[in-house]
């Protein structure tokens, strides 16, 4: 009769559904964004979904001074500004921002000397980082892509960067651009000074496999059904003493 419990047990087991699973799709904004697949609702259940991003933004600067050409001068610099992201996907009617922060020393070579004004070029970076849950309704079978702006990015007056340096100084804000290794300033998309990636995972309980159970299944548990009966019948009728 024991064994009869045992196999049963195992049958019923065997086709038990499926404990959680978790899906991590990963994107960039620094080249052709290719956004994320929606989950298939015929896996299972979507129970969850989290965002992740990851920033590193770049700005580019233009210090004049009243130097000879070739002077090294020094810039400290800090960032205080934001990030942001909107779209319907987000179940929210403001935009999410994030906190893009940074610190730093720059040391800018001088050049192109004129009139008693030297110039030089270079770049603040700002960081920030953040974990949000999305609503699961919005990504059942529906494609979904992120793309978020650094709002200081196109700001002239850097009124989120605060600049240091000795001596006589103008700084200009070179919007629309970044710096390249060779010491220049170029036009660009802001999506490609620096970068943004998302990391987006999908929390799932998945249909249970063979939710009827597969003939194999079915012997096992006419067996342990039988062996059970078969073990109470052999039973001895117990007369109960007055």
């Amino acid at each position: 009769m024991r064994f009869g419990w045992v196999v049963a047990a195992a049958a019923m087991v065997s086709a038990a559904p499926a404990s959680a699973a978790t899906i991590v799709q990963y994107d960039s904004e620094q080249g052709a964004l290719s956004g994320f697949q929606g989950f298939d609702s015929r896996q299972g259940t979507l129970n969850k979904v989290t965002l992740d991003i990851s920033l590193a933004k770049y700005r580019t600067w233009m210090v004049e001074s009243q130097a000879a050409a070739g002077t090294v001068k020094r810039v400290d610099w800090t960032v205080d500004g934001t990030w942001s992201l909107s779209g319907f996907y987000l179940r929210r009617p403001e935009p999410l921002l994030v906190s893009l922060v940074g610190a730093g020393t720059s040391y800018v070579t001088l050049t192109n000397a004129s009139g008693g004004q030297a110039s030089g070029y270079f770049d603040v970076i700002a960081r920030g980082a953040t974990s949000i849950d999305l609503d699961p309704s919005g990504f059942v079978n529906q494609f979904r892509g992120f793309d978020g702006f650094d709002t200081g990015y196109n700001d002239p007056t850097g009124a989120d960067t605060t600049i240091t340096a000795s001596g006589a100084n103008r700084f200009v804000r070179l919007v629309g651009s970044c710096f390249s290794s060779s010491g220049v300033a170029y036009p660009t998309f802001e999506d490609f000074c620096g970068t943004a990636n998302y990391r987006l995972t999908y929390d799932y309980t998945p249909l249970a496999v063979g939710g009827v159970p597969e003939p194999a299944t079915w012997a096992m548990l006419l067996v342990g059904f039988g062996a059970i009966g078969s073990a109470m019948r052999r039973r001895k009728p117990v007369t109960a003493l007055a």
